[in-house]
């Protein structure tokens, strides 16, 4: 089979990162999220998933709340 892949001039630096991320990652799962608008693709973010226990220095974890009003 024969594919052609056209990436718009615009779209070129994400597909560079993607193509970077996925020969640094090797094996394993890859997980990103890719927002495009009108054909442009205008977010790229890459989630790391990190196990707590690579980390022995934690002692605690602490969670704050916050909320935002808006005034209408």
């Amino acid at each position: 089979m024969k594919y052609s892949l056209d990436i718009r001039k615009s779209n070129i630096p994400c597909h560079l990162d993607l193509e970077k991320e996925i020969t640094l990652k090797k094996n394993g799962l890859l997980t990103f999220t890719l927002r495009v608008n009108n054909n442009n693709i205008v977010d790229l973010n890459f989630t790391q998933y990190i196990d707590v226990t690579t980390y022995r220095a934690i002692k605690g974890i602490t969670i704050s709340q916050f909320s935002v009003a808006f005034d209408n």
